[in-house]
């Protein structure tokens, strides 16, 4: 950003300083500063730049009358296209390190600001509209747990199984519709199909991935010779796996429906989370009643 001005600067070699330094002047070891930027001629009168309306010298020789004579003579003599460019620069930097600031702060707005955001402190009594405990953070929480942990990771797993590798995989959907907590869109979304939900656009974590990976990942195993197995799963309504997920016996009924141990759902997901045992005792509430929930049955 600087560079520019900077060379502007550079062309004082020793020639024209001293054409534009007084003649008494350059037997002193002087300096001029401001900021950081410099121009060191050869006769070693060193040259700083230090702010718009501030020039220095020093030299130990002489007395202090003697000094504010050749700093008058000194800044006299200076070219106002370099004074002009010098405090371009400062100005540039000014702004660049010292933010604006307005003239008056709303108070009210900075302390509400600070409520709105982020988790709440163990010594922060006062009240929030919404919070953790707040049906719409749950919900969240929740399709997240069951859409991108227990879903993908389960079908993942499948194919780990059957293929004795993981020769295909299943990435995480885009968050966006894990975000979403409308009643309706969610109930829609148990309705679909486990193949449906995953041609949903991919995260955008996975960037480098083709946007169609997932879709392109389901063909190949409804290719594969295990393509009877995989299409069972794949037609599956979500909401039988919702309950499957909830069920105090899904590992059993994992393992006998599809042929391979898959000990998760929704207790040891939420178990695993770094949260207190009260939120994750409401959380786990909240997963039994969510169909309820979104229902309207509350």
């Amino acid at each position: 950003m600087y560079e520019n001005n900077y060379a502007d600067i550079n062309f004082y070699n020793l020639n024209n300083y001293n054409n534009f330094i007084n003649t008494s002047v350059t037997e002193i070891d002087s300096y001029m500063s401001l900021d950081t930027y410099q121009c060191q001629p050869k006769n070693n009168c060193k040259f700083n730049i230090i702010n718009q309306e501030q020039f220095q010298i020093c030299n130990n020789k002489q007395n202090k009358e003697q000094k504010e004579k050749k700093f008058i003579n000194l800044t006299l003599s200076i070219n106002d296209s370099f004074i002009l460019t010098t405090f371009s620069i400062s100005k540039e930097i000014s702004e660049q390190i010292i933010p604006q600031r307005s003239e008056q702060v709303n108070l009210s707005e900075i302390e509400y600001s600070q409520i709105k955001r982020g988790r709440k402190k163990k010594n922060d009594s006062r009240e929030r509209k919404r919070n953790q405990f707040c049906a719409d953070n749950l919900m969240h929480r929740l399709k997240t747990l069951f859409y991108q942990k227990f879903l993908i990771t389960f079908i993942n797993e499948k194919i780990k199984k059957v293929f004795n590798e993981q020769k295909y995989q299943i990435i995480k959907i885009n968050s966006d519709l894990i975000k979403d907590i409308k009643s309706l869109l969610n109930l829609k979304l148990l309705e679909i199909t486990l193949k449906e939900f995953l041609s949903n656009k991919i995260s955008i974590k996975f960037y480098r991935k083709n946007t169609d990976h997932n879709i392109i990942q389901m063909e190949k195993l409804l290719e594969s010779d295990y393509k009877d197995e995989f299409k069972i799963i794949l037609n599956t309504q979500i909401l039988e796996f919702y309950n499957i997920f909830i069920s105090k016996d899904s590992f059993n009924i994992i393992k006998k429906k599809y042929g391979f141990e898959f000990n998760s759902n929704y207790i040891t997901l939420i178990n695993k989370l770094n949260e207190t045992f009260e939120y994750k005792e409401k959380l786990k509430k909240f997963c039994l009643n969510y169909v309820n929930y979104l229902k309207g049955n509350k």
